[in-house]
């Protein structure tokens, strides 16, 4: 950490619950896709910190979603209709910093602040543990992943080197989150579900009896980590001179999980469904092939993980909501879990 220099007085504010939303005032965020499962935690972490966001959808419907889903913080909450018409340089007009929560997008978006938005200075980035997991090291069981590590290919590594290359007039974080879950807090339905996250989808599919027994990661997180991985990012200094060149990652991992560690901690959970939910004797339970290496997390953002207990719990409560929500016709509203952290 000694190229990172912790903004301590909001740390504090923030361990200790004693936020004080008027410190932020002239604070302005572009976060991007505010419709997303992920995104709407982390516009809610933000608003709910005494940000202002201002944040994209797709649609007057999907705005209207939004505003009844974030309805408390309406007055710091700006929505934005894309249309074809829209370009980025109208979306970072006026604001101090950027959420991209969609790591393709990255480089159109920040040639555009380059270009057009000398007084942005902090973009945060969204991407995910595939930009970790180097494919030669899979041969080597045990093999501990960290923030050091990269995928070749991955999108986020053209990412780093456009920072690193003297290309920008902010400093970047990345978050790279495992296979997140937890509860949903936007207007959606099982259909929603499906098209939104493959990791909610799959907690789902073993709800009902009908999983297929494997997982994109052998790692967890809960979407309120996520979240809030994202704002304490946003809220460090970073020494643009030192030997990042201005660019962090951090990887997003509440720990490691196996199949069989989800199946029978569901059925413990939710008695009434265990007919449903297979035996975990009769599915994956192998060491996970490799694990990922959360240190620089917890200790750089002073993070503290939400265990698989709690994560797994809160998230099947949630899609079980969905599920009674959409038998009724009527589209499942998760204002309720903004009361639970």
């Amino acid at each position: 950490m000694d190229h990172l220099k912790v903004k301590v007085h909001h740390m504090k504010r923030k361990l200790s619950g004693q936020d004080n939303a008027a410190e932020h005032n002239g604070r302005f965020v572009l976060i991007t896709n505010g419709t997303g499962y992920v995104s709407t935690w982390i516009i809610r972490q933000f608003l709910s910190n005494g940000y202002q966001v201002r944040t994209t959808v797709r649609s007057n419907v999907e705005g209207q979603d939004v505003r009844d889903t974030l309805s408390k913080y309406s007055h710091n909450l700006e929505i934005v209709v894309l249309t074809r018409v829209t370009e980025w340089s109208d979306l970072v007009k006026g604001v101090d910093g950027v959420v991209c929560t969609k790591l393709e997008e990255w480089q159109g978006l920040l040639e555009v602040i380059v270009k057009e938005a000398p007084q942005v200075q902090r973009v945060i980035v969204t991407s995910s543990l595939d930009a970790v997991v180097d494919a030669t090291n899979l041969s080597e069981p045990g093999h501990v992943f960290s923030a050091q590590d990269w995928n070749s290919s991955s999108e986020e590594k053209a990412l780093h080197a456009f920072v690193k290359d003297g290309n920008s007039n902010f400093s970047l974080a990345t978050i790279c989150p495992a296979m997140i879950l937890g509860p949903l807090a936007h207007k959606t339905d099982l259909d929603g579900v499906k098209k939104s996250s493959e990791d909610l989808t799959e907690i789902w599919r073993i709800l009902e009896g009908k999983g297929k027994g494997d997982f994109r990661f052998p790692a967890f997180v809960d979407v309120r980590n996520v979240a809030q991985a994202h704002l304490r990012a946003y809220e460090l200094e970073v020494d643009q001179d030192g030997s990042d060149g201005g660019a962090e990652r951090y990887i997003a991992s509440g720990g490691s999980v196996t199949y069989a560690q989800v199946c029978s901690t569901l059925r413990s959970q939710f008695p009434e469904w265990r007919l449903r939910i297979p035996d975990p004797k009769n599915v994956d339970d192998k060491e996970p092939p490799y694990t990922f290496d959360n240190t620089k997390t917890k200790e750089s953002l002073f993070m503290s993980f939400i265990s698989l207990e709690d994560c797994l719990r809160d998230t099947a409560q949630s899609l079980m909501e969905v599920e009674a929500a959409s038998k009724k016709n009527v589209r499942y509203d998760g204002q309720e879990w903004f009361r639970h952290v």
